[in-house]
């Protein structure tokens, strides 16, 4: 999805999406002093008309994905925020959820046509290829004092030592729970502690696959993020980058889990069922009892869920007699992007989108969990009188136990082969067994590293 509007178009009717915008502001002739004497009037070319200083008018290309009614609420909320406090600056907002392609195409432009962009997970290749500014110098310059954030969330926006982004959310995983549906079946909420072996018990309890209701729905994206978090490394062996370890044994029983949700118990939404576009109205329409998802389902559900519902971490693997229960950790954040004319102000608006100010607003909408400690850990964003309440505090504990998601360039490249044979593993008609798509995927994505290795020594 694509499109290009400036706020203050939006708001105002007023142009341009992108481009400077030029404005004329007019002063009044100021007279001090008292009266002495009258004097004859001058004439009126000679005349000095003391203008008031005119600010620069700036206009600002900033990226931000539509992924969800809520998202675009809070793009709105603060780019009209930070317009009202900067008059002479205009944001001319870029609506698009495929930031990679429109972040290469400005790219191959050369810069110019963004300056500033929202990003999630995969940006760590366009910090090492120099599209995402290294932002040392402007921490070191306006003093932001980087001790006010969580480690994780700095480490999740740091590659080979350099920060090439502010981080704006910290993103881990939990589940949602429908209350009213739990209680309307007589089913006790799970204790914390809870297995993938209570969600298939409770799941068992909640489907009815003929009347489109389904106890759990994990999505394909979830359990993506899992094959590797369950595997307690990033993908590679001690996360330094040289072996990969996608046949990790509990990877593969994670895999066997998924498939056996899908088609041995069959309380797993599967098929045209699970479609990205309709599992998200399947909770909110109450056709899902647990359902798997990140931040995001704050603020939506706050919105529209007309029911009772909480937060509850994700549950443990119990594999070998050492339960695993390990989410994937990553950031959503805020970089410059090379090319730009206008960095200095660039910085001053990424800086503020990620600073205590615009966070707090957020943490109180629950449109993220905040990086910065305070606020997180504050009444700001555990907000007793809004769902979920304490619950919310999930995603904080998530942080405990969670691996950094793929901090590597080819991040993407590397977790395909683990990705695409799992499919084939969990299909309705597997052509490759647990083990198969492991293995398989260990050789293909050690082949791709040692690849990207060479090319850089």
């Amino acid at each position: 999805m694509r499109s290009e509007i400036s706020r203050r178009t939006f708001l105002a009717g007023s142009a341009t999406a992108f481009g400077a915008v030029a404005l004329a502001a007019c002063g009044q002739v100021a007279t001090t002093g008292e009266m002495m004497e009258e004097k004859a009037a001058e004439p009126a070319e000679e005349k000095k008309a003391e203008e008031a200083p005119v600010a620069e008018q700036v206009t600002i290309q900033f990226m931000w994905p539509p992924y969800s009614p809520a998202k675009e609420r809070w793009y709105e909320r603060l780019v009209t925020a930070y317009e009202e406090k900067n008059p002479n600056v205009t944001i001319s907002t870029i609506l698009d959820t495929a930031l990679n392609d429109r972040i290469g195409t400005n790219a191959a432009a050369g810069g110019g046509l963004l300056d500033v962009t929202w990003h999630g997970w995969g940006w760590a290749r366009w910090g090492e290829e120099g599209v995402f500014l290294p932002l040392e110098p402007y921490v070191k310059a306006s003093g932001l004092n980087l001790d006010d954030y969580y480690k994780a969330a700095i480490d999740g926006v740091t590659w080979n030592g350099t920060l090439h982004a502010l981080p704006l959310g910290i993103l881990t995983p939990v589940m949602a729970l429908n209350l009213d549906s739990l209680a309307a079946a007589g089913i006790e909420v799970p204790s914390d502690d809870w297995t993938f072996g209570d969600m298939i018990d409770i799941g068992g309890k909640l489907t009815d696959a003929a009347n489109g209701k389904w106890g759990v729905s994990t999505r394909f994206w979830y359990w993506s993020t899992w094959y590797v978090s369950y595997g307690r490394d990033q993908g590679s062996v001690n996360n330094e980058w040289q072996t990969m370890s996608w046949d990790a044994p509990v990877r593969t029983e994670l895999i066997r889990t998924q498939a056996d949700l899908y088609h041995k118990h069959q309380i797993e939404a599967y098929g045209d069922d699970a479609k990205e576009e309709t599992i998200f109205d399947h909770f909110k329409n109450q056709k899902v009892t647990i359902y798997s998802g990140y931040n995001w389902l704050v603020p939506s559900f706050r919105t529209d869920a007309q029911f009772n519902w909480t937060l509850h971490p994700i549950p443990f693997i119990d594999f070998e007699g050492e339960p695993t229960r390990n989410g994937a950790l990553y950031t959503e954040e805020i970089a410059l992007v090379e090319g730009s004319k206008v960095l200095d102000h660039g910085w001053e608006f990424a800086s503020w989108i990620c600073g205590p100010e615009q966070l707090d607003t957020a943490a109180r909408n629950g449109d993220t969990t905040p990086t910065i400690k305070a606020i997180a850990e504050s009444d700001a964003f555990i907000n007793l009188d809004l769902p979920p309440g304490e619950r919310i505090v999930e995603y904080l504990r998530a942080m405990e136990t969670a691996i950094p998601f793929l901090l590597h360039p080819i991040g993407g490249d590397l977790a395909g082969p683990l990705w695409k044979n799992a499919r084939e593993a969990t299909n309705a008609n597997p052509t490759l067994t647990p083990e198969e798509a492991t293995r398989t995927a260990q050789g293909e994505a050690q082949a791709i590293l040692d690849e990207y290795n060479a090319s850089r020594q």
